[in-house]
């Protein structure tokens, strides 16, 4: 089975932190993976919390922003596939070895996605498909082809670096299995519609 380091990006994140840490955890025992935690500056004691885990890297992030966050732990990571955990989702527990799975079976394979529901204050209970990190194992190569995410982008980051791997024709494949609960709330960046939206038709525009 491939080597795996699971990311988890913090800001102010208390209210979710617990169940967060409980999902990492359980997945650095089950799967010997890498928990590597990078932290916004949190002044809830998401970071105080954070401190504690003796056994996973646990560093702040030097530079601005999600996509920053994220680039800095992919640095960090050692894994031949990578997991990002949101710390406001929920994942199935079989969803890592589903997706594992799914990798072994199609070694030409880059990144395997699965089903979110939308849960939460604002969560409607719809159902999609989880092309976010949040949603997604990637295997390591998958960076090294397409790049790091835009740190000039603040919320489209991630529907940005999506757009650039297939542009760039990487072989993707969705588990047809509702493996991941999207919480739906106030302080979703992605919540933030109007700012998102404009943000990734600056994109649209500068890929014409």
């Amino acid at each position: 089975m491939s080597s795996l380091s699971l990311i988890l990006v913090t800001k102010n994140a208390a209210p979710f932190l617990a169940a967060a840490m409980v999902q990492a955890e359980t997945c650095r025992r089950d799967f010997d993976a890498q928990v590597i935690a990078v932290d916004a500056g949190s002044t809830d004691g998401t970071w105080e919390s954070l401190e504690l885990m003796t056994s996973w890297t646990v560093q702040r992030q030097h530079q601005a922003g999600l996509a920053a966050a994220r680039n800095e732990a992919v640095e960090l990571a050692t894994g031949e596939v990578i997991a990002f955990l949101d710390a406001d989702d929920e994942w199935a527990p079989d969803k890592t070895t589903k997706q594992l799975q799914a990798l072994e079976r199609e070694p030409d394979t880059d990144v395997v996605s699965a089903l979110l529901r939308k849960v939460g204050a604002l969560g409607d209970g719809t159902i999609h498909p989880a092309w976010t990190p949040s949603g997604c194992l990637f295997r390591r190569r998958a960076f090294d082809r397409v790049g790091p995410f835009d740190i000039r982008l603040r919320l489209a980051c991630d529907h940005e670096w999506f757009m650039r791997a297939r542009r760039m024709q990487l072989r993707m494949s969705l588990i047809e299995e509702c493996l991941v609960q999207k919480n739906i709330h106030d302080a979703n960046l992605s919540h933030r519609r109007d700012e998102y939206r404009a943000e990734l038709l600056e994109v649209l525009r500068s890929r014409d």
